[in-house]
């Protein structure tokens, strides 16, 4: 399958450049070098400029037939065209730029994706991750992001990177968190589409190109960016009940126990799946949402920063589902197992962060006093039960 990397540089200059990164000015048939992307700035120019981010791709495309027919005579049966770094592809508006190219040409055109790890102590998973993403179909770019490991972990991800230029990594000193880390990974890399997936997570080769469709679909529909989660489930084939989430109402907590029961179940009937949150263990978007939002906060340490960001897109006009007809095993806890304690206090300080940001507010003081209590009080038996197991543990 012939695959063909559309990039630019600063200047707008066209070039073509297969997988094994031979670069030559792009060329359709026996025309002479065809500069594509100056030339459609150059259309951009003539048009005007006023709201240049919404109108200029698609009156370029009407524009552009001749331009159009070229690619779709210089591509070969069966072959396809990605967009790497191409700036008018971005976005809804890009996204529909895009369409339009597929549908005149009759290829398969897509944009390259950035997959970002966040390693803790995660040498006993993050090689067969870092496999199944080096094979994954449309990974332009890995970023793997290790927050002080000791095990091993690091010397894992440096064999990956010197077999595969994909891949670099950021060595951090301590660990300054999930959410810090994600945005450091993020921001190191320049591909359209960003897929946050955790070291204990096994992609199938189809898993982000499929992902990619299913986004651009949505967004085609609602005129919004969009945020995909998967269907988790354990190595046994178990579901993971944080995959669908609601919302945490902490108020109505205090009411009722199935308040707390933040699980949604799964509905069979649609592929695409609208929930409030999905998980953090595996996340896909666009570049352009995670920079509206201005990713991830970075005051959480561990835990309920993806319910943060959930919310936060959804108020930023993004759809948030998930898409059913992709499944993903997920070994939960292998990172949280070697420091339990830490974890659960940090949890629980997340927790209360995300009432305090989002909620207390709209309650008074004894409630906001409650709520507090609650986690806290649930927080100090989580603690108290990790320290009885581990001493338990130690003792045989």
């Amino acid at each position: 399958r012939q695959a063909r990397l559309w990039a630019t540089s600063t200047g707008g200059e066209g070039q073509a450049c297969n997988r094994a990164g031979d670069k030559a000015p792009v060329r359709f048939g026996d025309e002479p070098p065809l500069e594509l992307q100056r030339e459609l700035l150059g259309r951009f120019e003539r048009l005007g400029k006023d709201d240049h981010t919404r109108r200029w791709p698609i009156q370029a495309m009407r524009h552009s037939q001749i331009d159009i027919a070229r690619i779709g005579a210089a591509l070969s049966d069966q072959g396809d065209l990605l967009l790497y770094g191409c700036d008018i592809a971005k976005g809804v508006d890009g996204v529909n730029f895009v369409g339009k190219i597929a549908e005149a040409t009759g290829a398969d055109i897509a944009a390259g994706i950035a997959a970002v790890v966040v390693a803790y102590r995660s040498a006993e998973t993050i090689d067969h991750c870092l496999q199944r993403l080096r094979a994954a179909e449309g990974v332009a770019q890995i970023r793997v992001v290790d927050n002080g490991s000791t095990d091993g972990t690091l010397e894992i991800v440096q064999r990956h990177a010197l077999a595969d230029a994909r891949v670099r990594f950021i060595a951090n000193p301590d660990n300054p968190g999930f959410g810090t880390a994600c945005n450091q990974g993020a921001f190191a890399s320049e591909s359209m589409w960003l897929a946050f997936v955790n070291p204990d997570c096994w992609v199938e080769p189809d898993t982000l190109a499929r992902l990619r469709a299913h986004a651009q679909a949505l967004m085609r529909v609602h005129g919004g960016d969009a945020l995909l989660g998967v269907d988790l489930v354990d190595e046994a084939g178990v579901r993971d009940g944080a995959a669908r989430r609601r919302d945490p109402d902490f108020a109505a907590m205090l009411r009722s126990a199935a308040a707390r029961k933040l699980d949604i179940s799964i509905d069979e009937t649609q592929t695409l799946q609208t929930v409030p949150a999905i998980s953090g263990a595996l996340m896909f978007l666009p570049r352009t949402l995670m920079e509206r939002i201005k990713g991830f906060d970075q005051d959480y340490r561990l835990h309920a920063e993806d319910l943060d960001f959930c919310r936060r897109a959804r108020e930023a006009g993004a759809s948030v589902a998930v898409a059913n007809d992709l499944r993903v095993v997920h070994v939960r806890g292998v990172s949280s197992r070697s420091r339990p304690v830490f974890v659960e206090w940090h949890k629980h300080r997340g927790l209360w962060r995300y009432f305090r940001k989002f909620d207390a507010r709209r309650h008074g003081v004894a409630t906001r006093a409650a709520v507090w209590l609650m986690i806290w009080a649930r927080g100090a038996f989580a603690i108290l039960s990790k320290l009885t197991g581990s001493i338990m543990r130690g003792g045989r």
